[in-house]
């Protein structure tokens, strides 16, 4: 009588991440393909998204320490199929994990650096290790808190609340820099238009939109801003649309006959300049429709139409001018992002209202060009630091305190993968108290991301964050 075979289950890339974080199932002579020895330090948070498979991972490679990105596959033949040699974004990749080498060949990353592989096969030290349940395991490991969660937990919040206000102010503080270096030999107004056009292309559009800025400066539209609208419009979204080439190969069929026309007129009068300026920068493809490079454009245009008899300065001056008269209600960050969204209009009449790019079929209703999350982008990336640098030069300190106060009064933006790691990392949920959810608190989070958990070279279990929160928790 034969014994039936018990089959395991094949193995799978997310098998090979469960493994990954827990190093326990691994021989401990791990050597890269290259032979040289690997010490996993600390696996990194693993990564669900686009993007290598764990980030700010901690690994010994050699007699050298590399903290970056780790990618996984079952063959390692599998990085150039996936085409991440082709792709900037694995170019932090510190090391290769396989489980199968099926081609001598190097691993190569976008940049040309070749990047240590290590190979599993042969170095799994328990064979009962197919068993992980990865569906079990990645979910678990995915909400583990930090040291940091561990120190924060079940305790007094007012000392990492000190601390995420300092991370929020330092963070405002980098981004005014590079407007302080700028100022004396630039125009204020200028370094404004700039920075709002750049924060309406975030993040997909940001360097072409402040490139476009720069070929097109506010000197030069502000003449044709004061025209009729009708003028106005075309002979500044002409130039827009055309140098971003979004005029080119428009397709043959656009149901609305409005939309039809205009763009045919928009790029009638772009043919027909005689100097056209040179433009770098490409667009890349919106994560999400409505972030369109079309839409932003019209809302930057109707946002400067808005303030073309008063100016760009002056109109944001008169802002803070009333915000000021209103600082002690305590619905100011309400009220501000109200103010501000009526600064940046979507008319009833505008047709791209009910479009999303062009060619795309009409929505089912209207949208706003610019919505309550790009306000308080712009507030957090633009109106912040360029008023935080206006007030310290022209030595207005009542300005200086009101910017400081509606950067932690604003409501925050919806979560991103940043915000969202940060709370995982501290187990936001135990906090005895929770620090309200503010802008600041927001931005300072993601600035500690950046600080510690990005920027040094340790990995979890040597960062020294948990420490600047412990003083007055113990």
């Amino acid at each position: 009588m034969t014994s039936a075979k018990i089959s395991q289950p094949a193995p799978t890339e997310n098998w090979l991440h469960a493994l990954w974080v827990f190093p326990g199932l691994l021989k401990f002579n791990l050597q890269t393909v290259q032979g040289q020895d690997v010490q996993i330090k600390f696996a990194g948070w693993h990564n669900s998204s686009h993007g290598p498979d764990f980030h700010d991972a901690c690994v010994g490679i050699g007699s050298d320490e590399y903290f970056g990105a780790v990618e996984m596959h079952l063959v390692s033949s599998d990085w150039y199929a996936h085409q991440h040699h082709l792709n900037p974004a694995y170019n932090n990749v510190i090391l290769h994990v396989c489980l199968y080498k099926d081609k001598a060949q190097a691993i190569h990353c976008q940049s040309g650096a070749e990047i240590p592989e290590l190979v599993l096969a042969d170095q799994i030290a328990i064979p009962g290790s197919m068993e992980l349940d990865p569906s079990v395991i990645l979910p678990q490991y995915h909400e583990l808190p930090g040291r940091c969660g561990a120190v924060a937990a079940h305790q007094s919040c007012h000392q990492l609340l000190s601390v995420i206000g300092h991370a929020a102010e330092h963070r405002m503080s980098i981004k005014s820099q590079k407007l302080l270096e700028l100022w004396d030999t630039h125009d204020p107004e200028e370094l404004l238009f700039q920075s709002i056009f750049r924060v309406l292309g975030y993040p997909n559009y940001a360097d072409a939109f402040q490139e476009l800025g720069a070929l097109y400066p506010l000197k030069f539209l502000l003449p044709m801003l004061r025209q009729p609208q009708r003028y106005t419009r075309a002979e500044i979204l002409a130039r827009w649309f055309g140098t971003c080439g979004l005029l080119e190969n428009l397709p043959d069929r656009i149901d609305d006959p409005s939309l039809r026309k205009e763009l045919s007129h928009w790029r009638q009068i772009w043919q027909e300049l005689p100097d056209k300026p040179s433009y770098q920068v490409s667009l890349k493809n919106p994560q999400r429709p409505q972030n369109s490079p079309e839409r932003r454009l019209l809302g930057m245009y109707h946002h400067l139409y808005r303030i073309a008899s008063e100016g760009l300065l002056k109109s944001w001056l008169k802002l803070m001018e009333s915000l000021s008269d209103v600082r002690q209600d305590k619905h100011l960050g309400k009220t501000t992002l109200s103010m501000t969204q009526g600064m940046f209009p979507t008319p009833d009449w505008e047709t791209w209202a009910a479009f999303l790019s062009i060619g795309s079929g009409r929505v089912s209703q209207g949208l706003q060009l610019v919505g309550r999350d790009r306000c308080l982008l712009l507030w957090a990336n633009a109106i912040v630091p360029f008023f935080f640098v206006y007030s310290r030069k022209a030595h207005l300190d009542e300005m200086e305190k009101l910017v400081y106060q509606l950067f932690i009064a604003l409501p925050p933006e919806a979560d991103n993968q940043h915000t969202r790691f940060m709370q995982k990392r501290l187990d936001w949920q135990s906090l005895a108290a929770k620090p309200l959810k503010t802008l600041g608190v927001q931005q300072g989070l993601i600035q500690i991301r950046s600080d510690f958990c990005q920027n040094f070279y340790q990995g979890c279990q040597q960062c020294e964050f948990p420490d600047l929160i412990r003083p007055l928790i113990d």
